[in-house]
């Protein structure tokens, strides 16, 4: 007879072998289309619990991205691709900074991709991209591109091109793109001009 407590057990079962059971679920789902590879998709976030959560080895105070510091988190790392498919995940304590769980997302990737010698684009907001982690991407190991959002903004920039090129977001709002340099940066930024104005890196 199953019962609720089997299924607890299965499921505490099947996560000692999450890894496997993740790639495995990511290959055959790659194999339908075609391009997979070509998009990283990385973010962080946290949930909590509504109970004290005494006997938890991850539930911690920490940040919590619901404003519910009073409550135990955990952590949820997620990347997907470009059409959305995950291609790994990790739960963490709740009180893990985003920038100490990228060096583990950049290992699993890594064993995702082909031999031959394909690199993806990963594409990370300002709490990821930290300029350490930024230097694992640029590594010999991964030498990967990346698209994030600098966690500075550049005092002094020259631009590369007179005229700004225009596009909207997903609500129709104009928003102006303007590829500058930075002295001192090898990457190249984007000025962005909209109703909030921000720096880009790519």
């Amino acid at each position: 007879k199953v019962t609720r407590y089997r299924l607890y057990q299965a499921t505490s079962i099947m996560y000692k072998a999450k890894r496997e059971i993740d790639n495995a679920l990511y290959y055959n789902v790659k194999s339908l289309f075609s391009d997979r590879n070509k998009i990283v998709i990385y973010d962080l976030t946290n949930m909590y619990f509504e109970g004290q959560m005494l006997g938890s080895e991850k539930a911690e105070f920490g940040r919590s991205k619901q404003k519910r510091n009073d409550r135990r988190l955990i952590g949820l790392a997620l990347s997907i691709d470009s059409l959305g498919f995950v291609r790994h995940s990790q739960f963490y304590t709740g009180n893990i900074s985003e920038p100490e769980t990228f060096s583990d997302l950049m290992k699993a990737v890594s064993k995702q991709m082909p031999i031959d010698g394909e690199k993806p684009l990963v594409v990370m907001d300002a709490g990821i991209s930290t300029e350490e982690n930024l230097e694992i991407l640029r590594s010999d190991t991964y030498n990967y591109d990346y698209v994030c959002v600098s966690r500075t903004v550049p005092k002094a920039y020259d631009k590369l091109s007179d005229e700004a090129k225009s596009i909207t977001d997903n609500r129709g709002n104009k928003i102006e793109l303007t590829k500058v340099s930075v002295e001192g940066k090898d990457d190249c930024f984007l000025h962005v001009k909209s109703d909030q104005k921000k720096i880009k890196e790519e």
